[in-house]
């Protein structure tokens, strides 16, 4: 055997060990995610009327958690699996918290247009199917967009009314806001991108939140036994508290002794995003509050005369990976989501749930941290038997152990782990030992005319090559199938795959062809 060492000098093993390293880091950043089958609750299925593309998917997900959260019912999960299935899951098995939820999947939102503390456009005023979108040709980094919809005349005489004399003042849009609430802000989020001070903030955004019939308030929680004190004393006039689900858990302890009803947010909905109007600085989206946009009046609206049709218009800039284009067309959908009260785009059935009581869903982890352990095991005793060098043991069960630990960080981070998720990691690191014993066999063999290690090694992984080539073309129908049973087995055995091919197959063939071969 050749000295070790020699192995930290090969790209081949640095990479592998360098893509462990991260995938431990990436582990304990983000966590892993277990599915209901480990760690117990409800599952409720959904499906749409036809298949959706990625964006579409995605503005699903987004509007059923946002009702979903509204009510604090945050530790619920949404995720879409292919292009026509959602799952819903909930981490506990209640059956009155699983019909709530069915129940607001299937309802619309609550769209109200504010000016000026008057509600100048209710969602019940915009004329269903009247919603158009355009997104104009771009020019350079940027592209035109328009939402037009129309009204019923009674809501056209009410808004021409209203608005009368308010050219380029902003139309707050709200979907679901809150009545009859308290707003709990951290003061970074209320100045966030800013130079305004709290106090400025907090004028702006109580001006935001006016309303005829209706009281909402808003305090920063820095200091929290002074808000609480402030708080105490609204008991009985506002049961709701709209705040982050990250603040000190005393906070939130706080409040439910209060018996307020908590509806909490993720961080980055209570951050407000603020822009310069005419008017001044205004706020222009808060999703914490449900304010979604705030397009401004132009002076043609503000007139007195009376219209049924009317037009959001404005324009999007390239971000990032997206252009200008993508852009406009994520801005027109959100706007003509908001006027159609969120209202899905495609029609959602719900399936019939699955529940997994928490003590079973413990037993399926514990029966595949058993089965896993199982295979190492076998692994043992196959590679003793087969080449009797107890050497040759320890670098397979590092190499099946580097995958285990990749597959489970990158996907149980990213997505899911469940049981078919979970079977496909386990007939991964099967094929991964397969793979290295026909790369054992090659680089060991001995023959009449050695063509040296290399040679043998080439072509050994040109036959892993080959079968991993295989598995993934298997497995693609099977991703895209929308079969959500199948989907996390064809994920991780795609993975799999990818990874014994690109690093893990080329360092243990070098791990090989340094200690052992000759």
């Amino acid at each position: 055997m050749n000295d070790p060492r020699v192995l930290l000098s090969d790209r081949r093993v640095l990479l592998l060990i360098g893509l462990v390293a991260i995938a431990i880091v990436l582990a304990l950043v983000s966590g892993i995610k277990l599915g209901i089958e480990f760690e117990g609750g409800t599952r409720i299925p959904l499906t749409l009327e036809k298949p959706v593309d990625a964006n579409v998917m995605a503005e699903i997900v987004n509007t059923i958690k946002t009702r979903v959260t509204k009510f604090g019912l945050s530790q619920v999960n949404i995720r879409g699996v292919g292009d026509t299935q959602i799952y819903v899951e909930v981490p506990k098995s209640d059956s009155k918290l699983v019909e709530e939820i069915e129940k607001l999947v299937r309802e619309e939102g609550k769209f109200k247009g504010v000016v000026d503390g008057k509600v100048v456009l209710e969602g019940a005023d915009v004329i269903p199917g009247s919603i158009q979108t355009n997104v104009g040709t771009p020019l350079g980094d940027t592209a035109t967009w328009d939402v037009g919809f129309s009204i019923n005349f009674d809501a056209a005489k009410k808004f021409s009314t209203l608005v009368r004399g308010k050219a380029n003042k902003p139309v707050y849009m709200f979907l679901d806001k809150p009545e009859n609430a308290v707003i709990l802000v951290r003061s970074s989020d209320i100045v966030s991108g800013t130079t305004l001070t709290v106090q400025e903030a907090l004028e702006i955004t109580n001006k935001v939140l006016q309303e005829d019939n209706t009281t909402t308030y808003i305090y920063v929680i820095d200091n929290w036994q002074e808000t609480k004190e402030k708080i105490a004393g609204l008991q009985g006039n506002v049961t709701n508290v709209v705040i982050s689900g990250s603040v000190d858990s005393q906070v939130l302890e706080d409040l439910r002794k209060m018996n307020f009803t908590l509806d909490l947010k993720e961080d980055q909905d209570m951050k407000i995003n603020y822009e310069n109007f005419q008017t001044g600085i205004q706020l222009n989206s808060w999703p914490g509050i449900g304010l979604l946009s705030s397009p401004t009046l132009t002076e043609s609206v503000t007139q007195g005369s009376v219209s049924t049709s009317y037009s959001i218009s404005g324009s999007s800039r390239s971000s990032g990976s997206n252009d200008a284009v993508t852009e406009a067309d994520k801005e027109t959908r959100k706007l003509k989501s908001i006027l159609s009260g969120g209202a899905l785009p495609v029609k959602v059935v719900v399936g019939s749930t699955t529940t997994v009581p928490a003590p079973l869903g413990a037993e399926f982890l514990r029966y595949s941290i058993v089965g896993g352990i199982a295979v190492i095991v076998a692994i043992v005793l196959i590679i003793s038997i087969r080449y009797r060098r107890i050497g040759l043991v320890l670098p397979i069960l590092l190499i099946s152990l580097a995958d285990i630990i990749i597959l489970v960080a990158v996907i149980g981070s990213q997505a899911q782990i469940d049981l078919s998720t979970m079977a496909g990691i386990i007939a991964a690191v099967g094929v991964s030992v397969d793979a290295q014993i026909v790369l054992t066999d090659e680089l060991l063999k001995k023959e009449k005319i050695d063509q040296g290690a290399k040679k043998r090694f080439e072509r050994g992984f040109f036959i892993v090559m080959i079968t991993a080539i295989v598995a993934i073309v298997a497995m693609i129908p099977l991703f895209f199938s929308g079969i959500v049973e199948v989907v996390g087995f064809a994920t991780s055995t795609i993975l799999g795959s990818l990874l014994g091919v690109l690093i893990s197959r080329p360092a243990y063939g070098a791990i090989v062809e340094k200690l052992y071969a000759n």
